[in-house]
C-alpha cells in the first residue's frame, strides 16, 4: 500500500493545557494497541498523522506503515463508497485489538498525541524512567534537543500474552487473549483446524492472523509471519495455553520468547527522545534519533507482522531487530523498556551507538543544557499552520 497525498484535517482537538499535537512519526510507528476506538477518533488521528508528515516531510515506505498499523483486531474499510475498494483489505486495515468485555476497556480511547513541557516532566518518575542518552561525541552531531511524549492513552495497552521469534529461519509469532471476535466475514477469511477446534484464518500483507476459542471461553488472537499456516498451526498445537497466559515450558524449538512487559510496573504511555543532528529528524538530513518508552510490544511482535521488513542482529547481548524504514532503525527491549535508534541505513553504526546508550537522571547536566525539541513558540506556529 501506498501512502495517498494529503487530506483535509479533522478540526476537532482535545484542550490539553500546555501540550501540544506534534510528533507524528511516532503516532505512525507506534500505534497503541488498547482498544478499538471509536471511528470518528479513527479519522482524527489519521487526519493527525498526515498532517504531521507535512510537517516533517518524511518518506515512509508501504512496508513501515504495514508494519506500524496492523495490530489486529478491527477492520476499517478502505472507502464504503469507493466501488474500487469496497470490500478489500488494506495492508493498515487492523488498528487494534478490543477486549473481550467492555469492562476491562474496550469503551477507552486514544489522543492525538502531545509534548510535555519541561516544567512538566523534569521531576516527574514517569520521565526519570525513561531518560536517557548517547555521547554527543559518539553520534558526531549536535544534541538538537529533548522531548517528552504522550498518547494519552485512557486504558492500560493490550499486551501479547507471548510473543515468540526464531532467527534462522526469521519468524515472528505474537499470541493475543481474552480478545472480542475481529473477523466479521473480511475477503479471504476461511476456517482451519487449531488445537481441536475450528479457527478463522486471514491472510494480510506478509503475514497470517487466526482467530479462535478455546474451550474455557478465551479467544486468542496470533498473528504469524516468516512462516506458513501448517507450521502456526504445528506451533499452536504444542502451546499449552492457560487460561489468558501461554506455559513457557510448552513453547516448542527452536522458537525463543521475548521478555514480557513489566507488569509491576505502573502503565504509563510517556516516551523519551533525543535528537542529534543540526536539521533535526527529517529525510534530508535524518541525524540520529534515540526512542525510549515503557515496554509493551515486545520486538517480536514486530517480526510477527512482517518478518521480512527486518534483521536481527544484538545490542549488548540483547536480541534486537534492524529495518530500513524509518531512514534505519535498530530497536531492542531491556529491563521493561523498550528503545530505538534510528537515522541511518549502516546496521552496524546503529548498534554501535546503541551500545553506548546510558541512563541518565533528569538533572544530568548534559540532558538540562540539551534545549526542548519543539519549543513553545515553534509548537504555537505548527499549530496555527494546521
Amino acid at each position: 500500500m501506498t501512502p495517498t497525498g494529503p487530506h483535509p484535517n479533522s478540526s476537532s482537538r482535545r484542550d490539553v493545557s500546555g501540550l501540544d499535537d506534534h510528533d507524528p512519526l511516532r503516532a505512525l510507528a507506534d500505534v497503541p494497541n488498547s482498544a478499538v476506538p471509536p471511528v470518528e477518533g479513527v479519522h482524527r488521528r489519521a487526519a493527525a498523522i498526515r498532517r504531521g508528515q507535512r510537517r516533517t516531510k518524511l518518506g515512509v515506505s508501504a512496508g513501515l506503515l504495514a508494519s506500524a498499523l496492523i495490530v489486529g483486531g478491527v477492520l476499517v474499510p478502505q472507502s464504503d463508497n469507493d466501488p474500487g475498494t469496497r470490500g478489500t483489505v488494506q495492508a493498515a486495515s487492523f488498528i487494534g485489538l478490543a477486549r473481550a468485555h467492555a469492562g476491562t476497556g474496550s469503551d477507552c480511547g486514544v489522543s492525538y498525541g502531545v509534548n510535555v513541557p519541561r516544567r512538566q516532566w523534569v521531576n516527574d518518575p514517569r520521565a526519570a524512567r525513561l531518560t536517557a542518552w548517547i555521547p554527543a561525541e559518539a553520534t558526531g552531531e549536535p544534541v538538537r534537543g529533548v522531548n517528552v511524549h504522550t498518547d494519552g492513552i485512557t486504558c492500560l495497552p493490550l499486551a501479547p500474552a507471548a510473543a515468540l521469534y526464531t532467527e534462522a529461519p526469521k519468524q515472528g509469532l505474537s499470541l493475543w487473549a481474552d480478545v472480542a471476535r475481529p473477523f466479521r466475514g473480511e475477503e479471504g477469511l476461511r476456517t482451519v483446524q487449531v488445537r481441536g477446534t475450528t479457527a478463522e484464518l486471514l491472510p494480510l500483507p506478509g503475514n497470517l492472523m487466526l482467530s479462535w476459542t478455546e474451550p474455557d471461553g478465551t479467544r486468542w488472537v496470533v498473528q504469524g509471519s516468516g512462516l506458513d499456516e501448517a507450521a502456526i498451526v504445528a506451533t499452536l498445537d504444542d502451546l499449552t495455553l492457560e487460561g489468558t497466559t501461554v506455559d513457557p515450558d510448552s513453547v516448542p524449538a527452536p522458537w525463543q520468547q521475548s521478555p514480557a512487559p513489566d507488569a509491576a510496573q505502573p502503565f504509563s504511555d510517556w516516551t523519551w527522545d533525543v535528537e542529534y543532528g543540526p536539521s533535526g529528524y527529517t529525510q534530508d538530513a535524518p541525524g540520529i534519533r534515540l526512542g525510549v518508552k515503557p515496554l509493551v510490544e515486545p520486538i517480536a511482535t514486530g517480526v510477527a507482522r512482517g518478518a521480512d521488513l527486518y534483521t536481527f542482529t544484538r545490542v549488548n547481548g540483547h536480541v534486537a531487530i534492524f529495518q530500513t524504514d524509518l531512514l534505519g532503525c535498530v530497536r531492542w527491549d531491556d529491563a521493561g523498556l523498550s528503545y530505538s535508534v534510528c537515522g541511518s541505513q549502516d546496521m552496524d553504526l546503529l548498534v554501535k551507538l546503541a551500545e553506548q546508550v546510558e541512563h541518565v537522571a533528569t538533572t544530568d547536566p548534559r540532558l538540562q543544557a540539551a534545549p526542548d525539541l519543539y519549543p513553545a513558540d515553534d509548537q504555537a506556529a505548527q499549530e496555527s499552520a494546521s
